[in-house]
Parts: structure tokens; sequence; C-alpha cells
């Protein structure tokens, strides 16, 4: 005969569900906040990248027509 197991927990164990629960919550909230304390740090770095792109991207363009146009005459 097969016995059934079903999980048993009190309120006070330190397994109970609630008590994951709210660790898994209050995890989710400090890695929330980190995420939020890095926001401007990061933006500023996304901005450089784009001034650094919006300069060299061209410029490097520019090069390759020159080059293209040496090579064609």
């Amino acid at each position: 005969m097969m016995m059934k197991l079903t999980p048993q927990s009190t309120p006070g164990d330190e397994f109970s569900r609630r008590a994951i629960w709210n660790r898994i919550r209050t995890a989710a909230v400090e890695a929330g906040e980190g995420a939020l304390r890095e926001l401007p740090s990061t933006m500023r770095l996304l901005r450089t990248l784009l001034l650094v792109l919006t300069i060299t991207v061209p410029a490097f363009l520019a090069g390759v027509l020159v080059v293209l146009w040496h090579f064609a005459h």
C-alpha cells in the first residue's frame, strides 16, 4: 500500500511558504533598487558612446570614400 506524503509546515518554520516568499520579495526589491542606483552612470556611459559614434562613424566613412576615390582614379 502506498502512502501519500503531504508537506506540512508550521508558521514558525524557517522554510515555510510565507518565509520563502518574503525572502524572494526582499531580494527582488534589493535588486531593483540596485538597478535604479546604476541607471545614472549607465546613461552617462551611453551618452558618451553615442557622442563618440556620431563623430567616428562619419569620419571613418569619409576616409573609406577617399581611399576608394584614389583607387578609382
